[in-house]
């Protein structure tokens, strides 16, 4: 088990992960930071955007899941408290 709470953070509507890039520098001896990229922005550019909130939920889920496994970790959301609320809806799985 990791000692480090893996500290998984979400942007504002319409930022990058990277505004959290100064975060990494910051916080990196007290939490492992893993800024969560959304499809359609920054270094997933590429992707297309979410048809739905639930394709969100899921592709969040199916990133975080393998890291959070037998870690302790938290979320840190800038504005967009409604992902928790929903992840919690669909009962923290991507079927």
């Amino acid at each position: 088990m990791n000692n480090k709470i893996t500290l998984y953070l979400f942007s504002y509507v319409g930022a990058t992960s990277a505004f959290y890039n100064k975060w990494m520098t910051y916080f990196s001896s007290a939490f492992k930071i893993v800024p969560i990229e959304l499809a359609g922005r920054g270094s997933r550019v590429s992707e297309p955007f979410y048809k739905n909130f639930k394709q969100a939920i899921d592709d969040i889920i199916i990133k975080i899941n393998p890291m959070a496994k037998n870690n302790s970790f938290a979320f840190y959301d800038h504005k967009v408290i409604n992902v928790f609320k929903r992840l919690f809806v669909y009962g923290g799985t991507a079927n």
